[in-house]
């Protein structure tokens, strides 16, 4: 019920549903994009009352909450860092400038005897 009276409010609260499932979406179509929800983040192994205490209020994190999206976002970013230097060319190896052809010596005059 909440969730169906979010959809339709001008100003919600929070995200609805249809907005998350389309980023979420959106994202797996178009690797290497990531889309990080932190609700899903707060919730993983952590009880209801642990979830409300990484809230200042229905949006806004504390400090702890955070610091917990700065390190999953610093964790996605480097891995699609990685990734982008992994997909770069290799820059090539200047070549090696080959050796100058020697320089013919020039004969030199033979003196005449007993000069």
């Amino acid at each position: 019920l909440l969730e169906a009276a979010l959809q339709t409010h001008p100003f919600p609260s929070r995200t609805r549903s249809t907005d998350r499932r389309v980023m979420t979406s959106v994202a797996r179509a178009n690797p290497p994009a990531s889309f990080l929800n932190p609700n899903s983040l707060f919730r993983k192994d952590r009880s209801r009352l642990e979830v409300r205490q990484l809230f200042l209020d229905q949006c806004n994190p504390t400090p702890a909450g955070h610091r917990m999206i700065g390190e999953w976002l610093a964790a996605d970013i480097t891995q699609h860092v990685e990734f982008i230097d992994k997909m770069k060319a290799p820059t090539p190896k200047p070549a090696t400038p080959k050796p100058a052809a020697p320089i013919p010596s020039v004969p030199q005059p033979k003196k005449p005897p007993g000069k």
